[in-house]
């Protein structure tokens, strides 16, 4: 009886074991080797130190390199399945990808487009990934260093009346419980990079173990990191709909976030400073922090809640009257063409840019008229 007890103990614990596994799985894909388009030297090595990364994580990580259309259908069919039962499922493509007529394509190493007909045969659409992984009780995070610059894009926009936009097309929307992060701001074009890897991904494999670090806190801390190496040149962003908090390293001790300061590159003047001396009156408020902890960093908290006093606002110089003005857009997750407010307010947690156009108030309207007031 005993040995039968144990034999039985064995099986178990081998049954059991799988379904823990796969609780936590990730696809990671980098497509460089290009047979029609411009060949890329870093999505490989990127693939290689992500999958390195989530497997220490405790992640069951799939891990394919330079694949063809077919090859890669067949382990976005595999992923899809373990992901139907898992906590959390992470999706990582390095390679080609393009958008046309507003909507994303991830590019297969065989791929041959020459039209917008060709995107069905050839690509892989990544509207309809991110549709079959949408699942409400699962944590979906997509995560993309493939907004490189693209000569199938040229092509199909020489040979069609498509709309062919640079980079990757941005979601106004996605699927409760998902994420989506990019390696630089829609539109825009991500750098392959000098080194063994991408800026991108050189960020995201820093950071993906840090212990007690959210995956948006994290994601922050890769934008800070991509901004210093690009010197401001590319701004990773991301889109979340996560209904909780999601920790791919280890969660905080206590439920207290790991309080490690973000490193970022010194922010750039926002504009000339005064020649004037500063009035005494103007030196009993402190400037606007060099750098904060997360949900720190605004001169008013509170203006989205009261009205501004001309009183306060005379205390401020013009770069202060500038930050306060544009960090009530920053708190709505307005995203900031001006390339120093970008870089700003990356350094904070708090700001999630998700839209140029945002609502506000009608005391942050009557806010922002007051301070633009005074800057004149």
């Amino acid at each position: 009886m005993p040995r039968f007890l144990w034999s039985l103990a064995v099986l178990l614990a081998l049954l059991v074991a799988p379904a823990q596994a796969s609780e936590r799985v990730a696809l990671v894909i980098g497509n460089g080797n290009y047979a029609n388009a411009g060949v890329l030297a870093n999505p490989a090595n990127d693939a290689r130190a992500v999958a390195s990364a989530l497997t220490d994580l405790g992640f069951d990580v799939a891990l394919g390199r330079d694949l063809d259309r077919t090859a890669m259908e067949g382990m976005l069919r595999d992923f899809l399945r373990k992901a139907s039962d898992a906590k959390v499922a992470l999706l990582f493509y390095a390679g080609h990808g393009l958008q046309v007529d507003g909507r994303n394509y991830l590019v297969p190493v065989d791929a041959k487009v020459e039209t917008a007909s060709d995107l069905a045969f050839a690509t892989i659409e990544l509207d309809k990934i991110l549709g079959s992984l949408e699942d409400p009780g699962r944590a979906t995070i997509v995560i993309l260093d493939a907004c490189r610059d693209n000569p199938l894009s040229r092509s199909i926009a020489a040979r069609s009346r498509s709309a062919v936009g640079s980079g990757l097309a941005a979601y106004s929307t996605l699927g409760t419980g998902t994420l989506i992060a990019f390696a630089t701001a829609p539109g825009k074009v991500a750098l392959d990079g000098t080194g063994s890897n991408s800026p991108f991904t050189t960020g995201l494999v820093k950071h993906l173990r840090t212990p007690g670090l959210e995956v948006r806190a994290m994601l922050t801390r890769v934008r800070a990191d991509v901004m210093a190496a690009t010197g401001n040149k590319q701004l990773p962003w991301d889109n979340s709909s996560l209904m909780g908090e999601v920790y791919l390293a280890s969660p905080p001790k206590g439920g207290t976030p790991a309080p490690a300061p973000i490193t970022a590159a010194p922010v750039p003047q926002l504009s000339p400073p005064p020649v004037a001396a500063v009035p005494p009156a103007v030196a009993a408020l402190p400037p606007a922090p060099q750098r904060a902890p997360a949900g720190d960093g605004f001169i008013f908290p509170d203006s989205h809640q009261r009205l501004l006093g001309v009183a306060e606002l005379r205390r401020l110089s013009p770069d202060q009257l500038r930050i306060a003005r544009n960090e009530i857009f920053a708190r709505r997750g307005r995203f900031f063409r001006d390339p120093a407010l970008s870089a700003y307010f990356s350094r904070f947690s708090w700001y999630r840019p998700t839209a140029w156009d945002v609502r506000t108030n009608a005391i942050e309207d009557a806010n922002i008229k007051l301070i633009q007031s005074m800057e004149r």
